[in-house]
């Protein structure tokens, strides 16, 4: 079929693109897991680790091994710089992070 090969050059191209997507779905704002997220929703209170570990009901380690995965998911080393990050990626209200 003549325009097999341009068919088979498509998938290849569509399949690496689709390859790249995995590897960077890892990093960045969606790759937050639900956990994270709902972590994440507490940081603009100014809650601490344990006070937000208490309303989450789960350990205060869980809640600081959480952050810890968002700042290297996100690029990011404070929790200052983690709101940033996650308010301009649309995953936090700007009005709440203002706060």
């Amino acid at each position: 079929m003549p325009g097999a090969r341009h068919v088979v050059e498509q998938l290849d191209r569509l399949c690496r693109e689709l390859n790249r997507g995995r590897t960077s779905a890892r990093f960045g704002p969606s790759s937050l897991t639900t956990a994270e997220l709902r972590v994440l929703r507490l940081l603009p209170t100014h809650l601490t680790i344990p006070e937000i570990a208490q309303r989450l009901c789960v350990s205060r380690f869980t809640v600081k091994s959480q952050t810890n995965s968002m700042y290297r998911k996100l690029g990011t080393t404070t929790r200052s710089d983690t709101l940033e990050v996650a308010t301009a990626s649309g995953l936090l209200d700007p009005m709440l992070s203002a706060r």
